[in-house]
């Protein structure tokens, strides 16, 4: 056989081998064996990871086309087996799940892109479910799929149906700390969870919504999760009340090792597991809801109606706490700190009757035609005040309260002087309209009477002997209209001169101040410093940052406290519950949900105007 023909034949053959095994074998990725997986991981915050980076393998593999086959039929039900190759780990072990997540968790090239902290596998081997995990090899304690969900449809946190949405947390750790047959063979209890529900915390969360109300994580850690100790608990809640913490140190139990801290009072009594969290004080605003209720029944309330109304339990502390308190102060009757208390307790019931009292008579003055803005913009530190006296309670120092105290009694005192200026310039000019109305009655008298004479002396009467009867289809006379014309004008005078005295009087809501304001002396102010001002009735605070003036709400999201700039720190601060906002008006720390609304400003030369659009 010649040479060429050898080699022709030869590619030939070398030709035809790949096509006819590409006539037997196609390219099959997990997913073509797997399609259940792919919506699920399109879905989730995982969708561009391969799934070897989990499970091992090969990017792809080589199926003979019937093997496909069996793979479609078998959907549903037993899928025949398929050798992936060595470097295939199939299905981690529920022990080796959080080091497989960790791969990627854990290394800071591949999250600095996500912002993510990559020491959740470390802190999760020092957690008490980890130390289970690892220590004792106990796989019934929570791995990361438990808390993050299923792993090809783990959610990011934010999402409404992630099981580590703020909302969901109560729920997804519920799983297994409600489960009574699981939580005693740790001896754990398993009221925690029904407990917090029923906590301010946990009706803030899953009744109002407020994502900023503290979860199971915020103080038990994320992957740290470890139940704070006894000694301890004060600490933690430290990290979101910080005034009450410092204030509480500095207090005679502060330095107490034996005392139990914000749990004594606040973590209803002594049966429970310290998760069902009450607040002894009652907010502001329900305070004023309950005021206005009662004056809407009862007009002339009694002060012991109205003391029941407001807070009918003021001194409810020493029962909430009183078997903690017994523990020390065995003889009640005998301790003299106990007058002392509720004298302290009594003058905070005090400034809130005071405050309610005045909120409530500002809303209803600028219900009427007096503009009462800047009344109600002074009024905002009362607020700011009354609110701070809850934490200050925690020192037990009367001084301090007094003077709190007497500062709310000061600002009421000025808004109720302001109130009573008002509605006296208004009942003055209601008794000023009496001689105006006398005369301008008077006046249409006289027009009147002036119109007889001249219609006597000018008009010349009709016999009613001789004259006949004008038929309705006749046009009428000019005598007539004369008539008509002089009627309609001195309606309308009259209609003129009457109208603005009736809409004077007439009870009408009116607006706060202008839509754009101008900031007083914005090109003296200092760079760093800020001023306060008003917009449509709400108090802003204007800021003179190094990249321009910025205006913000002044009340803090949380609970409407007034909050004041920090120079030094280029921060605002609320100084009720300690929150911090950012100087771009972002959350650091605090309860606030959100950040501080931001106002529009404009330059024009030396002069600064703020508006709300």
């Amino acid at each position: 056989m010649p040479v060429r023909t050898c080699v022709v034949g030869v590619i030939l053959v070398l030709l035809w081998v790949p096509s006819a095994r590409g006539a037997d074998e196609s390219k099959a990725t997990c997913l073509t064996c797997h399609p259940a997986q792919k919506d699920r991981v399109v879905a989730s915050v995982h969708q561009a990871l391969e799934c070897r980076e989990c499970h091992g393998g090969d990017e792809s593999y080589a199926v003979p086309p019937q093997h496909l086959e069996q793979f479609a039929r078998a959907r549903g039900g037993p899928t025949p087996t398929f050798e992936h190759g060595a470097s295939f780990t199939g299905k981690p072990r529920r022990k080796d799940l959080p080091a497989v997540c960790g791969g990627c968790h854990a290394d800071v090239e591949r999250m600095n892109p996500f912002g993510l902290r990559t020491d959740q596998l470390a802190r999760y081997k020092v957690s008490g479910h980890g130390k289970a995990l690892y220590g004792r090899e106990d796989e019934r304690v929570a791995v990361c799929t438990d808390c993050h969900g299923p792993p090809h449809a783990v959610l990011a946190a934010d999402h409404p149906q992630s099981q580590t949405h703020p909302r969901n947390v109560p729920g997804t750790c519920g799983v297994c700390h409600e489960d009574r047959t699981l939580m005693n063979e740790y001896d754990l209890p398993v009221e925690v969870v029904s407990e917090y529900r029923q906590s301010v915390h946990g009706r803030l969360l899953l009744e109002q919504e407020d994502t900023g109300a503290p979860t199971c994580n915020t103080c038990h850690g994320n992957h740290s999760a470890t139940p704070p100790g006894f000694a301890t608990v004060g600490a933690v809640c430290g990290r979101c009340h910080a005034q009450e913490a410092d204030l509480f140190a500095s207090s005679a139990h502060g330095g107490l090792e034996d005392h139990g801290g914000c749990v004594a009072c606040h973590g209803g009594g002594a049966e429970r597991h310290f998760h069902l969290i009450e607040r002894i004080t009652t907010p502001v605003d329900v305070l004023t809801a309950r005021y206005a209720r009662l004056l809407a029944t009862e007009p002339d309330p009694t002060p012991e109606q109205v003391a029941a109304a407001i807070d009918h339990d003021p001194r409810r502390i020493m029962t909430q706490a009183l078997g903690v308190c017994t523990a020390c102060h065995d003889a009640l009757d005998e301790d003299e700190n106990l007058p002392r208390l509720f004298a302290l307790l009594d003058e905070i019931a005090g400034a809130e009757l005071r405050y309610v009292q005045t909120a409530w008579r500002l809303d209803e003055v600028g219900r009427g035609v007096l503009l009462v803005e800047n009344a109600r913009f002074r009024f905002g530190d009362a607020k700011t005040h009354l609110i701070a006296l809850a934490p200050l309670q925690h020192t037990l120092d009367q001084s301090l309260v007094t003077e709190k105290v007497s500062q709310i009694d000061d600002i009421c005192d000025e808004v109720d002087g302001e109130l009573d200026a008002l509605e006296a310039g208004l009942r003055m000019r209601y008794w000023l309209l009496i001689p105006i109305w006398v005369v301008a009655l008077c006046f249409c008298g006289f027009l009147y009477l002036k119109f007889r004479a001249l219609k006597a002396a000018w008009v010349r009467p009709v016999d009613a002997a001789t004259s006949a009867p004008t038929s309705a289809d006749e046009p009428p006379t000019r005598r007539a209209f004369f008539n008509w014309v002089i009627g309609a004008s001195s309606a309308a005078v009259g209609v003129a001169m009457g109208l603005p005295a009736v809409l004077y009087l007439w009870p009408a809501a009116k607006g706060g101040g202008s839509a754009n304001v101008e900031v007083p002396g914005a090109a003296n102010l200092p760079p760093g410093r800020s001023t306060m001002i008003q917009v449509e009735g709400k108090p802003v605070i204007v800021v003179r940052q190094p990249s321009g003036f910025r205006a913000f709400s002044a009340a803090c999201t949380h609970l409407g406290c007034l909050v004041k700039w920090d120079a030094d720190k280029g921060e605002f601060l609320c100084p009720c519950h300690a929150a911090v906002f950012d100087k771009d008006g972002g959350v650091v720390s605090g309860p606030p949900p959100s950040p501080l609304p931001e106002y529009s400003v404009k330059e024009v030369g030396d002069q600064v105007f703020v508006s709300a659009s």
